[in-house]
């Protein structure tokens, strides 16, 4: 859990008290039934204080994250650079000159990314056959649910947070139309169509959430093997977060990952010397990948799960309602400590 990577205590406790620990989550079928339902830890996971090894999912809306971190590192940015405009594949080499260390940290379209890549298979994000569509509603219930669907690539995720919840959800492209060229109120509309045969409150979330805040975008991924690999050139540059590891958001996992990264580079290089940096990178990329692999098979599963066809979709539901819950639990246990499960001990 990417919360175990923060040093500061005092970072921690601004993040729970924007944030809240979801405890009981649960996989349910179109028709509302529960399929299997997981419980989570109530404090942070560690070995300490949490005999059972649960992890914990602590869970704040993004602007609250991010001014909390940004915030955090106030006073080092003296000697951080922050580049965001006017990057392009032939201007990274001229900066690798300039400074110490680049970090690409530029998303899943990173330009820091395909520069660093020779090879365009490493580089380049592979379309999905679906569209993600997130969103923040001001209705709340207790339980957090993820609802897999039959057809389509539907799926969708419901958790609860301090001011309301927050909901994700997938769709094919075909079904839902030009995601470009439509209003925004055209496309709710549209995705409110396509789960109004759903159970509740799934059409209720999207009805609460306001048509220009829905944010919706064209799922991509990067290639698995990708995950393997090293950037073995003598390169002052390395990957945080989607540039490096974009996987597919089904276990938002995405802003997790990309603080245990930086945790991780952190350690390597806190002593390092000036000549001892570009092994410090190698050495923090190979510290990551066992993780990443990790996270990217419990994600294809779940992804594989959720997306099964009728009839086979309904085969999968009708087994884990038969599966006793002593199993299904421990099951679902276990997928939940591989997905977020904490960053390697520094």
């Amino acid at each position: 859990n990417a919360i175990n990577s923060l040093e500061n205590g005092t970072i921690l406790r601004q993040l729970e008290s924007k944030g809240k620990y979801v405890t009981e989550v649960g996989y349910r079928n179109p028709l509302g039934q529960w399929l299997a339902t997981s419980r989570l830890s109530e404090k942070l996971y560690t070995s300490k204080h949490n005999v059972t090894r649960q992890p914990s999912l602590l869970f704040l809306q993004e602007n609250d994250l991010k001014s909390t971190l940004l915030n955090s590192v106030q006073s080092y940015q003296s000697s951080i650079e922050i580049l965001t405009e006017n990057i392009d594949e032939q201007s990274i080499e001229l900066i690798q000159e300039e400074y110490d260390v680049v970090l690409g940290c530029d998303g899943p379209e990173s330009v820091v990314r395909k520069s660093a890549f020779n090879n365009s298979k490493f580089a380049a994000l592979k379309p999905k056959p679906y569209v993600v569509f997130r969103g923040n509603s001001y209705l709340a219930q207790h339980l957090a649910f993820q609802t897999w669907g039959y057809d389509s690539y539907m799926r969708f995720a419901y958790v609860p947070t301090r001011s309301g919840s927050v909901w994700f959800a997938t769709i094919a492209k075909d079904l839902i139309g030009d995601i470009n060229s439509g209003s925004s109120s055209m496309i709710k509309s549209n995705l409110m169509d396509a789960f109004s045969s759903w159970h509740a409150p799934v059409v209720d979330l999207i009805d609460a959430t306001p048509s220009s805040s829905i944010l919706v975008e064209q799922a991509f991924g990067l290639d698995y093997e990708a995950a393997s690999v090293i950037l073995a050139e003598n390169k002052n540059v390395t990957l945080i977060g989607d540039a490096g590891h974009c996987c597919d958001p089904v276990l938002a996992q995405g802003f997790t990952v990309a603080i245990e990264d930086a945790a991780q580079l952190a350690y390597h290089l806190r002593h390092v010397e000036p000549n001892d940096i570009v092994g410090a990178l190698r050495t923090y990329e190979k510290s990551r990948k066992s993780r990443i692999q990790s996270l990217w098979t419990t994600t294809a599963l779940v992804t594989h799960l959720a997306h099964l066809p009728w009839p086979l979709g309904n085969l999968r539901d009708v087994s884990l309602q038969l599966t006793p819950d002593a199993v299904k639990r421990r099951i679902f246990d276990f997928v939940m400590r591989k997905s977020i499960s904490p960053p390697p001990k520094l």
